[in-house]
């Protein structure tokens, strides 16, 4: 795959990934021209959903954050909420 040979990997877990998809999806919200929802927000989501969420985030070779969902899991589906 192109994404493995250009060193990117991808890590799952839960709020130790909340400051760097925070991170993402704020700065890519704001290229867009919208404020993001809060840390907060996340973490409260995070909490609420319990082990029915996850994030996603992809790193660059330099460990750079460079992508990211928030998954949640419901009746044997994944859905992608932010992405």
């Amino acid at each position: 795959m192109k994404s493995i040979s250009n060193g990117l990997t991808i890590r799952f877990g839960r709020f130790e990934l909340l400051n760097d998809f925070w991170y993402i999806m704020s700065h890519s919200m704001k290229e867009l021209g919208s404020p993001y929802h809060s840390k907060y927000y996340l973490e409260t989501l995070l909490h609420i959903l319990g082990n029915k969420s996850e994030l996603a985030i992809a790193y660059t070779k330099d460990l750079q954050p460079a992508g990211g969902s928030l998954i949640i899991y419901h009746a044997n589906k994944a859905t992608l909420l932010h992405a």
